[in-house]
């Protein structure tokens, strides 16, 4: 797992352009001002600190997470179509085709897709749990996608056949 974060971080930044440094840095300075404030209040009203603190590291998740989607949407539009998986009978394969769309006015150097399978619950707990644990991963990273054009990319699954489970579908284009 710390491995599959440490990929992902080394993704985003090797390929970060310059809105992405400043929506980050904006977040970070955000979460230092507010983890500065929480310190400093700490003598004076505790109570109030221990939730300043808090959601100072909320903040921070939440601040990264939802800028960086703001401005993937903003500045990189695209339009992400997955087929139907396909599940072959003479073997323990899956297929599963996807389709990105470059609707942004710059090509696309580097698309990362990530498909991820997670296992049904009988919980609205489970399904949230399972949907952090994926039993199944798989990455694959295209260079380049022209403006208006659509690079077609198929996953291969092998020794492969799960009987109960949903998918997601996570595309990150620089």
């Amino acid at each position: 797992m710390t491995n599959s974060i440490f990929s992902t971080i080394k993704f985003y930044v090797s390929n970060f352009g310059f809105y992405d440094y400043v929506a980050v840095s904006w977040v970070i300075l955000l979460f230092l001002a507010l983890f500065i404030l929480a310190i400093y209040m700490m003598f004076k009203r505790p109570f109030f600190a221990i939730i300043l603190f808090l959601l100072s590291f909320v903040g921070l998740g939440a601040g990264i997470n939802y800028s960086l989607k703001f401005i993937d949407d903003v500045t990189r539009p695209k339009d992400v179509n997955i087929g139907p998986l396909r599940q072959l009978f003479y073997s323990d394969v899956m297929i599963a085709d996807v389709n990105i769309t470059n609707k942004s006015k710059q090509p696309f150097k580097k698309c990362r897709i990530k498909l991820s399978f997670h296992n049904i619950g009988k919980s609205k707990f489970e399904n949230l749990k399972f949907k952090f644990n994926p039993f199944h991963t798989e990455v694959i990273i295209t260079e380049q996608i022209e403006p208006g054009k659509t690079g077609e990319i198929k996953f291969v699954m092998k020794e492969f056949r799960p009987q109960n489970y949903t998918t997601t579908l996570r595309t990150e284009c620089f």
